[in-house]
């Protein structure tokens, strides 16, 4: 796990605020399949949506900014980033989370070995 990851709050799994009607939707199904998280976590001045308890694991919850390039390209730094120290993300779009919330529970498990 990268050992460069700074937590300005407590952790713990049941702390979570959402700030999207997705990552509330991916939160609570989470909790419900007693998978340990924690949403919106500072990592040297990037935010995590997720971060996993034990875990390299980020998942990213995607909204329709395509349409904008320049947030784009922002997110494809943040990724790129985040997986330079030592972390692997994942990325799921708001409609997948939406349409089907237990594949994306189902793939996020699988990722975690806890399958």
């Amino acid at each position: 796990m990268p050992s460069t990851v700074r937590y300005d709050k407590v952790t713990s799994k049941r702390l979570y605020h959402p700030w999207t009607e997705c990552e509330s939707i991916l939160s609570k199904a989470l909790i419900n399949a007693d998978i340990n998280f924690t949403c919106h976590v500072p990592i040297d001045g990037e935010i995590a949506d997720f971060v996993f308890t034990g875990s390299d694991l980020i998942v990213e919850v995607d909204g329709s900014y395509y349409h904008s390039q320049h947030k784009k390209l922002l997110d494809e730094q943040k990724h790129a980033y985040l997986e330079s120290k030592g972390f692997t993300v994942i990325h799921f779009t708001n409609r997948a989370v939406r349409e089907s919330t237990r594949g994306v529970v189902a793939a996020i498990r699988r990722h975690l070995s806890l399958s």
